[in-house]
């Protein structure tokens, strides 16, 4: 972001000015004017945008967003820029300012010749600018046809991009040149076919990766601000339309395809928004092609069904929808189409960028010593895999028993813990670090990029109990358990989900019934069953969640929170055989099992708020973990393929949709950057909707993603071989992967359950 103005202020005043001067209704009548000379052959190439509007836009200096001030511009950069695509998209502002845009952003760094003569009439609004990219042209005399070039037919000049990653400038009233119009099914826009015969053109000494980064960045963003404002639109419509005496919006089904189109939107926006980070090269030009396909796919996506929710009223030419879909439909056939798009990022991304450079450090470094500075942060915690991290680690689990794996977990512990990255996220006053959140990211970096093991058989006992002890529990409660898990690795499970309680765990129905004992003690007498409790069957403790008043006037008011003994009389575990052979999942039977009272945690009836405190360690560093290792493996395949080495990466159906997967993993990883920053702010989090749209996100791409695996791994991997003991999330082979998938899109609330509260929470459609 530029330093010197606030982008959100920008936003503000650029929506400011469309909204009076560009709404529906000044569209609709361009699109008529058109419409009209259309059918009377009366098309010029002033018909092809609305030129008051352009006056307006051009007395603004918006086409100086992105130029230097040396230049005339205001220097705000590409960032600036982009917010003002999305803008114009969210309101199909009919005219030709993309391509102008972006040639004005290309001659700041043309010769002083060529930008003194084009760069001020561009800046003023008196010319256009049209861009086409890889043209089959070449040389400085041009002779050949670019046809369907974006905004010809109002260009005063032409960007060429030219064989061998030139680029060209040339005149509208250049010498053998001839300029045809071409009207749009879009008319918010028009097109040109260009006839060339032994042109003279200006080559300017400028990459053509520079103009096609450009254009592929304000495509999307055009494309983000179209999406957003025709899915806004379909929300109003299913809130007000009353079907069968209620609203539209009403209906689950309605709600779902609104809610995975808010979730397509939002991985086009974090795509967007990590393609704009990028530097200059093949790694910022590929994520920039990849920014591109994506928006265009959601906003295709989102207008296309937008027609079918609003039903026939859809279908009518007064309606804005159809103007949505048109541009949606031409955005995705601009510059090649999106095909190309995942071409070009797969050629770019094949050699992905290298790990972060760090200098080495010397010596058996304990990492907590670097704490002061990132980089040698990093580097300690690499070096330190590198001398500790057993090379055949999997090998070793491979099949292996039960035993074999809890231990081999309990020695990675003390691994972790001799250095002090057992705990580093606990308070010091609790033996932990106080590790800011930045090094912990990084921790979780280097631990995915080692392959190392993850200790998840302490994943209760590491994030769940602190998050929850830290905020609620007692001084006494504290001291004895937090300790027994950092001086002793006690393992600890949850008791939460129930047979008739899952995604719905407010429904639980396990009691819990305050007595008096004959020797005066006092304790809780619990009756009812756990289920899908993550290594129960190894656990010390657990905690529990239970009702100690059914008669409360809200389900979740009822609810209190327990710390319980495993071993205590009446609980019985038992583990479920898992359909991928494994068993970490238990179920718990709970026959007049006594809890101490002082094993309450808060007070009477407020289980469900300290709930959301526990499930609240779900939100940070595991799932930065779990990305990031499936980062490094996306990306392990991005190189082999740079190799030659994954036979099916010559078929363009699947290279392309192994290209959209990558591009959604990034984007799942910037929203989780997002979340983190908000989670450092405010540990609670409020009413975010950022851990919800990260669930779902990770656990689609992971499902679908591993299903494409396993599809291209043909019988080979269907031949049944030895499970990695363990849960699945570090699964070796395709097959375990994929089965380990439908843990993620059913536990920690099935996805359609989240899906509807998008819907309702996010989008504000009726319960």
């Amino acid at each position: 972001m530029s330093d010197s103005i606030d982008l959100a202020e920008l936003r503000a005043s650029i929506r400011d000015v469309l909204v009076q001067e560009a709404d529906s209704v000044r569209v609709h009548a361009h699109v008529d004017r058109l419409a009209g000379a259309m059918a009377g052959g009366r098309v010029t190439a002033d018909c092809f945008h609305d030129r008051a509007l352009a006056a307006t836009v051009a007395s603004l200096g918006w086409a100086g967003l992105g130029v230097t001030e040396a230049d005339g511009g205001l220097g705000l950069g590409m960032e600036a820029l982009a917010v003002l695509h999305e803008e114009l998209g969210r309101c199909v502002a009919p005219i030709p300012l993309l391509s102008t845009y972006l040639v004005a952003d290309v001659l700041g760094q043309a010769p002083h010749v060529v930008r003194d003569r084009w760069l001020p009439a561009l800046l003023s609004g008196e010319i256009f600018a049209a861009y086409a990219p890889a043209t089959r042209l070449a040389g400085d005399r041009l002779t050949g046809q670019v046809t369907h070039v974006l905004d010809g037919a109002s260009a005063g000049v032409f960007l060429l991009g030219l064989k061998g990653g030139r680029l060209a400038l040339v005149a509208r009233d250049a010498p053998g040149l001839t300029v045809t119009p071409v009207p749009a099914v879009d008319h918010t826009r028009g097109m040109a076919h260009l006839a060339l015969q032994d042109v003279a053109v200006d080559l300017l000494p400028v990459p053509a990766a520079v103009a096609d980064r450009h254009a592929a960045l304000a495509l999307a963003c055009d494309s983000l601000g179209g999406a957003q404002a025709v899915l806004e639109k379909t929300i109003e419509y299913l809130k007000v339309r009353t079907q069968f005496d209620q609203p539209l919006g009403r209906f689950q089904a309605l709600k779902h395809r609104v809610a995975d189109h808010k979730l397509r939107l939002e991985v086009a926006r974090s795509l967007v928004a990590e393609a704009l980070a990028a530097e200059e090269g093949d790694w910022a030009l590929g994520l920039a092609q990849l920014a591109r396909a994506g928006a265009n796919a959601a906003y295709v996506a989102i207008a296309d069904d937008a027609v079918q929710l609003h039903g026939g009223i859809g279908f009518t030419w007064e309606l804005d929808i159809h103007l949505y879909l048109k541009r949606a439909r031409l955005n995705r056939a601009l510059f090649g189409g999106d095909d190309s798009a995942m071409d070009l990022a797969a050629a770019a991304l094949v050699t992905v960028p290298p790990a972060p450079a760090v200098a080495p450090v010397a010596g058996a470094p304990r990492p907590l010593d670097h704490v002061s500075n990132e980089e040698a942060f990093r580097a300690a915690v690499r070096a330190w895999l590198s001398a500790v991290v057993p090379a055949d680690w999997k090998g070793r689990l491979l099949g292996a028993p039960e035993e074999d794996y809890v231990a081999f977990q309990r020695r990675w512990f003390d691994e972790l813990k001799k250095v002090g990255l057992a705990t580093p996220h606990w308070p010091k006053s609790w033996g932990g670090e106080d590790l800011p959140l930045t090094h912990a990211v990084i921790l979780n970096e280097e631990l995915a990029r080692a392959d190392a093991p993850r200790p998840d058989m302490f994943t209760v006992s590491l994030f769940h109990l602190p998050a929850t002890l830290f905020a609620y529990g007692t001084p006494v409660q504290q001291e004895r358990y937090l300790t027994g898990v950092r001086d002793r690795g006690e393992v600890w499970c949850q008791g939460f989900s129930e047979p008739g309680a899952g995604s719905d765990l407010a429904s639980l129905r396990t009691r819990a019934e305050k007595r008096t004992r004959e020797d005066g003690r006092v304790v809780y007498v619990v009756n009812g069953q756990k289920v899908w409790s993550s290594y129960a069957a190894n656990a010390r403790y657990c905690l529990l969640l239970a009702r100690t008043d059914p008669q409360a006037p809200k389900k979740q008011a009822g609810i209190s929170y327990f710390i319980m003994d495993m071993d205590a009389p009446g609980v019985t575990c038992r583990p479920i055989r898992q359909m991928n052979g494994g068993a970490e999942f238990c179920e718990l039977f709970l026959d007049d099992v006594e809890i101490p009272a002082e094993n309450l945690i808060g007070a009477e009836g407020e289980g469900w708020r300290i709930a959301q405190a526990t499930l609240s360690a779900e939100r940070g560093l595991i799932i930065v973990d779990l990305v990031e290792r499936l980062r490094f493996a996306m990306e392990g395949l991005l190189s082999a393929a740079g190799t030659g080495a994954v036979g099916w990466w010559s078929d363009s159906a699947h290279r392309r949709a192994f290209m959209g997967h990558y591009g959604r993993m990034l984007a799942v990883r910037r929203t989780i950057r997002d979340m983190m920053a908000e989670v450092a702010a405010d540990p609670h989090m409020g009413a975010s909707p950022l851990p919800t749209y990260v669930k779902l996100l990770y656990s689609e791409l992971l499902h679908e993603h591993t299903a494409f695996l396993l599809d291209r791994g043909g019988p080979a991997v269907q031949v049944a071989r030895p499970r990695l003991t363990g849960d699945g999330n570090q699964a070796v082979g395709p097959y375990e992967a994929y089965l380990w998938s439908y843990a993620w899109t059913i536990a920690g609330g099935a996805n359609e359950v989240l899906k509807n509260i998008v819907a309702e929470r996010v989008l504000g459609l009726p319960r």
